[in-house]
């Protein structure tokens, strides 16, 4: 596993040996694994969206069952443990705790017609759980795309927004992502973008007139040069659009910047948040708002971002290098590869790093899920394929050319 300064590294520093099943290795601070027993265990705000996205993609597309292993060590006042699951039979001496479906069983069911396929969440700091539910079930739309927002004290739905077929969607659109734009001092001016990375449209849904409308640019579109991904030996050729997102922290104007970059290309944008908010604007015309901000250079297509506002980076996945990928927003230098650093990279852990957030107290949390073996029947059922790792931002950052002035 590589860590650190990319692509330098310190003299004499040298690449720790990755953990295996039931070892600790503390990965020089950097990187922690943990196992979630769901069941037993309490879980933070994200962690507990995690479980029910992970429940909602076993159940939906029936990838895997829930097999988890772990073990527990203390090192430094943290806790590092380990979970996984896999395909097939149970192992010997591993025990399988059930997801707990959130906020309860019954709205997952289908015929409760309420949630149906959770693809994205976000956690706003007014302590709601923002869902991005595609309504499908094995590619068939069961129900109109829809956010649901959860009150997180009082764990029941407090509203379902469904969006409307051929104003916010159309019959073959893919809807991957949502970022949420809100201040705790401000609940009620609370937006939500959410990508359609097949129509190359973002959609952008008032909280407080609970109303949506979508956009396009040329910037949503997929680059056709960056189209052929491959991870591990295995390919797969794609033209998805617009597709990770991330928000800055808010500017001397009121609003924030929103990061965006399609799936299948290497470049990364920027727009403000105020020409998104306003509905009259003329996307067509010819304007100087969406900036390029530049490239994460060969092999760099990501799936997904996040920006810590405490440290100013944002770091994204790397799908095709197996790979965290970071830039330090607050040091006012070009998004450039000279700029940009590798936190973590390993082709067996990190197969397929699929979603990273930081949450509010300064931990930063990945989601590994072997996407693309999944996609061409390859899961190894001896393999732990579904995967969550976490970190203290200001650990993992230590030494690379992220880390803070």
């Amino acid at each position: 596993m590589k860590v650190g300064r990319s692509p330098h590294r310190h003299p004499g520093q040298s690449v720790p040996a990755f953990f295996r099943k039931k070892k600790y290795c503390d990965l020089t601070r950097r990187l922690e694994t943990i196992c979630a027993d769901f069941q037993n265990r309490p879980m933070d705000e994200f962690l507990r969206g995690i479980a029910q996205t992970c429940r909602s993609i076993l159940l939906s597309h029936s990838v895997a069952q829930p097999i988890f292993q772990y073990s527990r060590h203390k090192t430094h006042k943290d806790q590092l443990m380990e979970h996984g699951t896999k395909k097939g039979t149970a192992a010997k001496n591993m025990t399988s705790p059930k997801l707990i479906p959130y906020p309860d069983e019954a709205v997952h069911r289908l015929s409760a017609k309420k949630m149906t396929s959770i693809i994205s969440i976000r956690v706003d700091p007014c302590g709601r759980l923002w869902a991005l539910d595609t309504g499908e079930v094995a590619g068939k739309r069961e129900t109109p795309p829809a956010i649901h927002v959860i009150d997180l004290k009082m764990n029941v739905i407090i509203r379902s927004h469904l969006f409307k077929e051929r104003e916010d969607y159309d019959t073959d659109s893919q809807l991957s992502t949502i970022a949420v734009d809100v201040t705790s001092s401000n609940c009620e001016d609370a937006y939500a973008y959410v990508t359609d990375y097949v129509r190359y449209m973002l959609i952008i849904y008032s909280w407080r007139n609970d109303a949506s409308y979508r956009e396009t640019h040329n910037f949503f579109h997929f680059d056709p040069l960056f189209g052929f991904i491959i991870n591990n030996g295995r390919h797969i050729h794609v033209r998805h659009g617009i597709y990770s997102l991330a928000t800055s922290p808010v500017d001397r104007d009121g609003y924030r910047r929103l990061y965006f970059s399609a799936y299948a290309s290497t470049m990364q944008f920027i727009i403000s948040t105020k020409i998104l908010q306003n509905k009259t604007f003329n996307y067509e015309r010819p304007m100087y708002e969406f900036k390029v901000m530049g490239s994460r250079g060969p092999r760099g297509q990501s799936s997904a971002a996040s920006l810590d506002e405490e440290t100013g980076i944002l770091f994204y996945t790397l799908i095709a290098k197996n790979a965290l990928g970071c830039w330090n927003s607050f040091r006012g230098e070009e998004f450039s590869e000279k700029t940009q650093g590798i936190i973590v990279q390993d082709d067996t852990e990190l197969s397929y790093p699929n979603d990273v957030r930081v949450d509010k107290t300064g931990i930063l949390w990945l989601l590994v899920n072997n996407y693309i073996a999944y996609q061409l029947n390859q899961l190894e059922a001896d393999s732990f394929n579904f995967k969550i790792f976490k970190g203290k931002v200001r650990q993992i950052i230590r030494g690379s050319v992220c880390e803070e002035v």
